[in-house]
């Protein structure tokens, strides 16, 4: 027999993780001796069975799928984002990574995509659930060489909702090597806290700078914000924080924008002074005038616009000198191209909430205090 691989997200994307429920098959067939193949095209009579994995759902699938009597369609994309396990005799297979060797030159585009491709080469791949809350009792069957490995790959779509997950990952991380490149975690799917102190107990482990981020639904407290900063300093998890401002909430109330926009425009203020990036995260249709939008466009670029300086000045520069430079075309921006744009989202904000208009100007600088930012900005 010849067993076809084939992976509708690397094929589309490239720079996504590996596929497990392709690398466990490509270890269950070879056990049978047969031929396995990772396969960049669908041609169904090349081989006598094709099997194709697609878990991002971007509304593009593959034609007429039951025309194909040899293909056989998986993954999140075709589940409704819910698992659905494979036979347990494959389930327990450990992962084959090498069927991606070949696909190499086509990831490592550059240094830090090189090394993400080594990482999940080298790693561990498999997942602690098959229900999506409970740990699975053989999960133990697909680890292999434990001792020897430097990472964990985690493949379960809902980690954060696993109970038990974090005490498993750190003991079976104390049997991993302890050193420079060791240890360390990597996720393909964001992990979605449940609250505050999840938060930061996810941020605990080492992680994969490529594939390892977190998702927070709602908009912190200050506070809660503060500690997330300080506890993961010198780390990469807040480049890899997905900060979803508009969960809960089919729109963009006036509570929302009154109140809450404020409160986040400090928090980005406060990112930039600590060079960190910040990934405000919200439905496309979130908010009802798309100015709104551009103008957290402009709040993400400017937080992470001082990241390559230590210009003191630079870094604490007002949000209203950097609209200045996108609007002199000093500083390019995607996503807000024309310098009507601009002047155009200003005056909306200034009519809308001139409170937070304000801010643009006099608040390059917060402190916390009672819990809360304050604007502690010195006006020349």
């Amino acid at each position: 027999m010849s067993i076809a691989l084939y992976d509708d997200d690397f094929r589309r994307y490239v720079h996504v993780p590996f596929n497990l429920e392709l690398m466990k098959l490509a270890t269950y067939y070879k056990r049978k001796n047969e031929i396995v193949v990772l396969t960049p095209s669908i041609q169904r009579d090349r081989h006598t069975s094709i099997f194709l994995q697609k878990d991002y759902n971007d509304g593009i699938f593959i034609r007429n799928p039951l025309s194909y009597d040899n293909l056989t369609t998986g993954g999140l994309a075709y589940t409704g984002g819910t698992y659905a396990p494979m036979d347990e005799a494959i389930e327990r297979c450990s992962a084959d990574t090498g069927i991606y060797s070949k696909v190499e030159p086509l990831f490592c585009t550059n240094a830090f995509y090189t090394q993400a491709f080594k990482v999940m080469s080298r790693a561990i791949h498999f997942r602690l659930s098959l229900d999506g809350s409970t740990i699975w009792k053989a999960y133990a069957t697909q680890l292999s060489n434990l001792r020897n490995a430097n990472c964990l790959f985690l493949h379960d779509p809902n980690l954060g909702e696993i109970e038990g997950a974090r005490d498993v990952i750190n003991s079976l991380l104390s049997h991993m090597p302890n050193n420079v490149t060791g240890r360390r975690v990597g996720s393909k799917f964001p992990i979605v806290v449940k609250d505050d102190q999840d938060l930061l107990d996810w941020t605990n482990f080492r992680n994969t700078a490529a594939f390892y981020s977190l998702q927070y639904n709602g908009v912190m407290d200050d506070e809660v914000f503060y500690d997330f900063v300080q506890h993961t300093k010198g780390t990469t998890i807040t480049d890899q924080l997905v900060y979803n401002i508009g969960a809960g909430a089919r729109y963009a109330t006036d509570e929302f924008l009154m109140n809450q926009l404020p409160k986040i425009f400090k928090q980005v203020v406060f990112s930039r002074s600590h060079k960190l990036k910040i990934r405000l995260n919200y439905t496309e249709d979130f908010f009802l005038d798309p100015r709104w939008k551009k103008l957290l466009i402009l709040w993400q670029s400017y937080a992470l616009q001082p990241k390559d300086t230590d210009n003191e000045f630079f870094i604490k520069a007002p949000f209203s000198f950097y609209i200045e430079g996108v609007y002199k075309g000093t500083f390019f921006l995607r996503g807000v191209e024309r310098r009507e744009e601009i002047r155009d989202i200003l005056q909306f904000v200034k009519q809308e909430n001139y409170e937070l208009f304000k801010l643009f100007y006099e608040c390059n600088e917060v402190t916390l205090k009672g819990g809360k930012f304050e604007n502690d900005s010195v006006r020349n």
